[in-house]
């Protein structure tokens, strides 16, 4: 009876702070499972918009490409000597001729598919006589590739793949390479097309989820078993899902049409095809030249140690180009469709944007990539060969101007008029000359050559041809080159007081 009795017996405070407490915790733990709603919400977004972004994925596959190979490097340098790392950095610069083709060649000629997509009064039959003669311009390109794979590639490979002391070995290794990079040329038709259908975050989405898992694969495979050839074949072996899926997706958006109706290029779209596939080739050999040659070349007089530090500099400034250019070529179809429309001030307004994007990217990867590597080889001195300041410094600021030139042809390109092969045969006639005058046993002789030729030819020529073409006058890039100006000022300082 007294146990009824007692609640009634409270006073009015008592009651009042009861049902006060009582309140207060439901209504924190209402808040908290509010709170986490809130942020699976905001994480699930954030994931889509990743998903989703054109720029944010072409970012993500570059850097996952430079990831499948960075990653096995430590394991390979616990397991191996100086002359497999040497190799394996000297492979990584022959990977990246590929890039630089899936970064120009499909670019190139996705613009007819844009310009064709974008022209209401161009049939279904048109866009399909385009694929088909994509198709063929990169089976054409699987056979050049394949005879310079043979009779350029390895001889020039062939002094590093004798120091090894594992010739076999080695040479299963690059084999499996060629075969590799062979299959990922293949899957650039279809690639080329999403591209010109502005499927830009799919593409980019499969291709770094393909290089992810061969990366990763290929460093467990690494600590399972320490095998050159097994890592390497792990690291390829995705590449064939990838063809497989871009394929499937192409597909999805009537690249089957022109097989199903026994639809052949005419010689119209050939014609348009082929000087561009030619010229935009040509332009491609003369930029790995340039730009990658620099390590094969300096291959002839290194020993492994110097090679190795020299060919993972190269390699580390053509990933950061990469990751810069990736704003750019995720621009272009956007970019592209605004020409054709002729919506000019939209398309001004883009590449405004776009530049921005593209050398702030440049100059933080700049300073975050060396300050994390001396931070590694500070912890693990044999995890990676070493960084030498002063050739970062120089290649830093080569490779600045580079990216301004680039962008400006880049953004030209757009009208569908290829001028990649004047560009980068006037950069490497001033560029080779310049190696063989200097000496091209120093490893400052190369940023040195490559800056000078930038700053004389590559800018001056490619900023002319948007100035001339879009009227995209110096006042709308002013910020753009005071920034960067500035921020390259900063970090080299910050570099020398490091060093």
């Amino acid at each position: 009876m007294h146990l009824m009795v007692w609640p009634w017996s409270l006073s009015c405070n008592t009651i009042q702070i009861a049902f006060r407490r009582n309140h207060e915790f439901y209504w924190h733990r209402h808040n908290s499972v509010f709170s986490c709603c809130l942020g699976a919400f905001l994480v699930t977004s954030a994931l889509g918009r990743l998903w989703g972004s054109p720029g944010l994925t072409s970012i993500t596959a570059t850097g996952a490409r430079a990831a499948a190979f960075f990653v096995p490097v430590p394991f390979i340098s616990a397991a191996f000597d100086t002359s497999v790392v040497a190799l394996w950095f000297l492979i990584i610069t022959f990977q990246s001729l590929t890039a630089l083709a899936i970064g120009n060649l499909p670019i190139i000629l996705m613009h007819m598919v844009a310009h064709a997509r974008a022209d209401t009064s161009a049939s279904d039959e048109r866009i399909a006589k385009i694929a088909l003669g994509i198709r063929r311009v990169f089976n054409v390109a699987v056979i050049i590739y394949i005879t310079l794979a043979i009779f350029l590639f390895t001889p020039l490979l062939w002094r590093q793949i004798s120091l090894t002391g594992d010739q076999i070995a080695a040479f299963g290794t690059w084999s499996l390479f060629v075969a590799g990079m062979v299959c990922r040329i293949r899957t650039l038709p279809y690639t080329t097309y999403l591209l010109g259908l502005n499927e830009v975050a799919l593409v980019r989405r499969m291709e770094a989820i393909s290089w992810l898992v061969g990366g990763i694969g290929s460093a467990i495979g690494l600590m399972v078993w320490a095998n050159l050839v097994w890592a390497m074949a792990l690291m390829q072996a995705p590449a064939i899902i990838n063809l497989i899926s871009m394929k499937m997706f192409a597909n999805r958006k009537k690249w089957g049409v022109a097989l199903a109706r026994r639809i052949d290029g005419d010689a119209e779209i050939w014609s348009e095809l082929r000087p561009r596939a030619i010229r935009g080739a040509i332009g491609v050999i003369a930029a790995y030249l340039t730009v990658y040659g620099s390590s094969i070349i300096y291959a002839q007089f290194g020993d492994s140690a110097s090679i190795a530090s020299f060919s993972f500099t190269v390699t580390l400034f053509g990933l950061i180009s990469q990751l810069a250019n990736s704003q750019t070529m995720s621009a272009l179809p956007a970019m592209s469709g605004a020409y054709a429309a002729r919506r000019l001030d939209e398309m001004r307004a883009i590449a405004r944007k776009t530049m921005t994007r593209s050398l702030v990217l440049y100059l933080a990867m700049t300073i975050i990539i060396f300050t994390g590597l001396s931070l590694v080889a500070a912890m693990a001195p044999r995890a990676l060969p070493v960084l030498e300041t002063r050739i970062w410094i120089l290649f830093g600021l080569a490779h600045l101007v580079v990216r301004y030139a680039s962008f400006h042809l880049h953004f030209y390109t757009i009208t569908n008029d290829i001028k990649w092969h004047i560009y980068h045969l006037g950069t490497a006639a001033i560029y080779f000359p310049l190696i063989v005058l200097f000496g091209p046993a120093s490893p400052a002789t190369y940023p040195i050559a490559l800056l000078i030729s930038a700053s004389v030819f590559s800018a001056p020529y490619a900023r002319r041809q948007s100035l001339v073409k879009f009227e995209f006058k110096f006042s709308d890039e002013r910020p753009q080159i005071i920034l960067s100006m500035a921020a390259t000022l900063a970090a080299t300082a910050l570099l020398l007081f490091y060093k």
